[in-house]
């Protein structure tokens, strides 16, 4: 079964890229040399029309204070007024001409209002609610079966499917005394352990589907042990356990809450393998780096596989940046020597567009999290400074 996803459709002018992942769909937004307007807007209270209409208003009059074209301003007072009245944030993002590059509603999201005309937009907030929903498997499991759903992440549609072990000897263990009781305890086990391995199977299939982050197990305490010993051993897939099962027992109310709590622990956990790995590689010949001069010279020189970035609101240090993937620079001296076209941006959003027109993977760090890098910003690298490619990669499974 199919559910919705949180992208939007509505409208004539949102183009085809208004849907997909977002660590993807980055890419596009940032491209564009010329600036791009953008809304990270509140949507979890419902509003009367004319409500609406004066946050539209709010919206349009501070995009144009700051420079943003009525076509442009205009397109995103209509995502505001299109989008559902749904607990989460809006984040749309508009070309000059008022074509939408991309929008999602950021389901559960929490995030200030901000609205901004430059180039390169802020889309920290995109990739960083990306992280905390990431590809998953659902698993409520007895010992007659499951019940699995998988979702590729980031707003992509949930799919369900009912799985049913191929064993039916399930009752309790206090069948027919005398001689014939240690069978038929030994035939009721052999019976889950099937019915295990069957589900275990679906499991891994589904996994793969999906490439999955995280599995959430969930149900039947024996269940649950015997579909554990079953699953292929991948340090990459991490594995969170939720209360409630699959009788009719309440606890299909508060799965989903359950889930999303899962997830961000996941993605707290994988931010934090990757800081400690990060720390552990900076002394391993310039294979990994952190601070503002080192980081944006390996962006400079297309050394960057994974940037790992801290934006905080408050952050008024810049860059100069060019057109060019690797056209980044940390003083206006340093962008005039290129000779070509550059304009400056707020730090972290010049980074991150280096790093996401150069192939590399961008990861938010929250502030405040042990073994931050210094100045909020830092990176593994392909290959080490002035010369050939090397096998350093971040942890797998959060690169």
């Amino acid at each position: 079964m199919d559910r919705g996803s949180g992208g939007l459709s509505n409208g004539p002018q949102t183009p085809a890229t208004a849907i997909g992942p977002p660590q993807l769909a980055a890419r596009s937004i940032v491209a564009p040399f010329d600036p791009v307007a953008y809304v990270y807007a509140g949507l979890g209270i419902p509003v009367e029309a004319d409500e609406r209409d004066l946050r539209s208003r709010g919206t349009v009059q501070d995009l144009l204070r700051q420079g943003a074209p009525e076509q442009a301003a205009a397109a995103i007072a209509a995502r505001i007024a299109a989008a559902p009245s749904t607990p989460g944030i809006l984040a749309a993002f508009v070309a000059t001409d008022g074509t939408v590059l991309y929008e999602q509603v950021l389901a559960g999201a929490e995030l200030p209002h901000e609205a901004g005309w430059q180039s390169p937009p802020t889309v920290t907030g995109l990739l960083a609610w990306e992280q905390d929903h990431p590809p998953y498997v659902l698993v409520v499991t007895d010992r007659t079966g499951a019940d699995i759903t998988a979702a590729a992440g980031a707003g992509q549609p949930e799919q369900t499917w009912t799985v049913v072990g191929p064993d039916d000897e399930i009752e309790r263990k206090h069948g027919p005394g005398g001689w014939s009781q240690p069978s038929y305890q030994h035939r009721i086990e052999d019976s889950w352990r099937h019915n295990a391995a069957r589900v275990a199977e679906e499991v891994a299939a589904r996994v793969a589907d999906v490439g999955a982050q995280v599995l959430v197990l969930s149900g039947d305490v024996r269940a649950v042990q015997l579909l554990s010993e079953r699953l292929p051993n991948d340090p990459a897939l991490l594995v969170h356990h939720i209360t409630g099962s699959r009788a009719a027992d309440g606890s299909q109310a508060t799965r989903g809450r359950q889930v999303a709590q899962a997830l961000r622990e996941a993605g707290e956990a994988q931010n934090a393998e990757l800081l400690r790995a990060l720390n552990r590689q900076l002394t391993r010949g310039g294979l990994a780096v952190q601070g503002v001069e080192d980081t944006l010279d390996a962006l400079a020189s297309g050394r960057v596989a994974t940037l790992l970035v801290q934006p905080v609101s408050a952050d008024s240090r810049v860059a100069w940046f060019g057109a060019g993937p690797t056209d980044v620079y940390r003083d206006h001296d340093a962008a005039a020597l290129s000779g070509a076209p550059v304009r400056s941006g707020r730090l972290i959003d010049v980074a991150v567009r280096s790093a996401l027109l150069s192939g590399a993977h961008v990861r938010v760090i929250t502030p405040g999290i042990p073994d931050e890098p210094v100045g909020g910003i830092g990176a593994f690298c392909r290959f080490a400074r002035q010369s050939g490619p090397s096998i350093t990669q971040p942890p797998e499974g959060v690169g």
